[in-house]
């Protein structure tokens, strides 16, 4: 963002990667516990209970997960001046 500070720049990268790993992490989360439930159910024919910490471990790993790997993609572009950034897209 042109005219934005570094610190702005900064908040709105890391509130995207928080709402991005929160989506990704709760998705996964109740895709596997959904899965493992009609696999317990229906293929191998035994009963499971649903695990409360599978959706908050998964929403919380997911945001780990993604805080880190755009720090380490984007750590270059943000340490420079955004006129530089452009110049060398």
């Amino acid at each position: 963002m042109i005219g934005a500070s570094h610190r702005q720049v900064r908040s709105v990268q890391i509130a995207e990667f928080v709402a991005v790993g929160a989506l990704a992490g709760l998705m996964a989360a109740l895709g596997a516990q959904g899965i493992g439930y009609v696999l317990a159910s229906r293929v191998f024919e035994f009963h499971i209970d649903f695990n409360p910490w599978l959706v908050p471990t998964g929403v919380a790993t997911g945001i780990a997960c993604a805080d880190l790997g755009g720090w380490l993609s984007l750590r270059r572009v943000l340490s420079r001046p955004t006129p530089q950034s452009l110049r060398d897209a």
